[in-house]
């Protein structure tokens, strides 16, 4: 179970969701008790939260949310979220098919020994006030708790402020400025791993290393009018904003 899985997870049980899971798979699913959503994800971000199904009367033009993406621990709850309203699970029986609840489910993998995770109730997330991490959750608050955090000068937040506060120091501890290499240092880490999200266009090449720097930040290389750049970017970014940046370094 990689550390992308393990982050997930806390982030949904955390949201409300029920989840199960074994520590084996870089997979799991979750639910609100009323439909499941699935989430896999692999060891480099590579993040597929869609098992598709044929139309039908139960959801219409088949299940699909995300084929592929890539993770993003600021926006993963809003997508689990949004994935339960597209991709119940169908369990199947022969030829009979019939959409089931999260015990159904969870039911037909007793035997796979497979777990399942309740919700963390009452959850508060912990950072400090200066750090890009969430330290710990508080579950059951009291404000007791809550003071004893706040002396240590911790923030103490529910689950929405605290992904918005990830995001922003995610991008000032990690996010940077666009910087000059050279062609031998460009090709020695385009083959260094397998790369990212390589495109190639408008005499322009880009890709990001698959190895993250934090969260779904990768380091980011280019290639442009006979020049070689770096740069720590999201995986979210768009081509055309990148290619918009590099154009201004000339």
């Amino acid at each position: 179970m990689n550390k992308h899985i393990i982050e997930a997870i806390e982030l949904a049980r955390g949201f409300g969701l029920q989840v199960l899971t074994n520590n084996r798979s870089d997979y799991f699913h979750f639910s609100d008790g009323k439909k499941i959503g699935y989430m896999q994800i692999e060891k480099y971000g590579k993040m597929n939260m869609s098992i598709k199904y044929k139309p039908s009367k139960a959801n219409g033009t088949g299940a699909s949310f995300f084929d592929e993406t890539y993770y993003d621990k600021t926006k993963i709850t809003e997508q689990m979220i949004n994935c339960l309203e597209y991709n119940p699970v169908q369990i199947t029986g022969g030829k009979e098919k019939y959409w089931a609840d999260f015990n159904e489910y969870f039911n037909q993998y007793w035997d796979n020994k497979k777990e399942i995770l309740e919700p963390v109730k009452n959850v508060k997330w912990v950072m400090k006030k200066d750090n890009v991490w969430l330290e710990t959750i508080i579950s059951n608050t009291t404000g007791e708790n809550i003071e004893h955090y706040e002396e240590l000068d911790f923030l103490v937040l529910n689950i929405n402020e605290a992904l918005e506060l990830l995001s922003i120091n995610e991008a000032k501890k990690y996010i940077n400025e666009w910087v000059e290499i050279n062609e031998d240092y460009y090709y020695e880490m385009l083959e260094i791993l397998p790369p990212l999200k390589w495109r190639s266009e408008q005499e322009s090449s880009f890709f990001f290393i698959s190895e993250a720097t934090a969260s779904n930040i990768h380091a980011l290389y280019c290639s442009y009018n006979d020049k070689y750049y770096t740069a720590n970017r999201r995986l979210s970014v768009k081509y055309s904003d990148m290619l918009d940046e590099v154009k201004g370094l000339l």
